[in-house]
């Protein structure tokens, strides 16, 4: 790996380990939007620089001509979306989503970056997989420790209020889907 590949395999480990922990309702304000763009800007400015230099650029077109099911179905995915998103009655509004939940094909054209980013560079090779599926699992225990230490402990200023009242998980995910979508992570090695 040359140094430009390094560093984006190490801003995808943090990425990947970073924005669950460290970003939270308390960490962050407006912590949903906020999270989103962070991401968004991330992804977006990766995929520049990979398109900038040219050995970069050559490696994530070589890896991206391999096809799999799994990307087909996922691309299949992102297009419907897309024509949905400038087809439906207000095409602007699905295609960025809105403030409060950030939703959009943009998002998910930026979720299918990011994947592609990983598979280039983070399971490029066998020490490469090793160190994301640790970090992956680090990440998942962590979220999933305090979820279920929610109602004893507060975690970073994550109150146990919200369990006693409503009965609902949600650690440092912020809410319940958050905390669900953090726990799926996993199931992509898996598969």
């Amino acid at each position: 790996m040359n140094r430009s590949q390094k560093i984006i395999f190490w801003v995808l480990l943090i990425l990947t380990f970073l924005f669950p922990i460290a970003f939270t309702p308390n960490t962050l304000f407006p912590w949903q939007f906020g999270k989103t763009m962070l991401l968004q800007i991330t992804v977006s400015a990766l995929m520049i620089w990979i398109l900038i230099v040219p050995g970069l650029r050559e490696k994530f077109f070589r890896v991206i001509g391999g096809l799999g099911k799994h990307e087909i179905a996922f691309g299949v995915f992102v297009g419907v979306f897309l024509v949905a998103a400038l087809f439906g009655i207000n095409p602007l509004k699905s295609f960025f989503g809105d403030q409060a939940r950030t939703g959009g094909a943009m998002t998910w054209i930026l979720f299918l970056g990011l994947y592609f980013l990983w598979r280039v560079f983070l399971f490029e090779n066998i020490h490469g997989t090793k160190i994301a599926v640790r970090v992956f699992g680090a990440t998942t225990a962590l979220v999933a420790l305090s979820a279920i230490l929610q109602p004893w402990i507060p975690i970073w200023g994550i109150s146990s209020q919200g369990w006693f009242n409503g009965g609902r998980l949600s650690g440092i995910g912020g809410n319940p889907v958050f905390l669900a979508a953090i726990l799926f992570m996993p199931l992509f090695f898996a598969s």
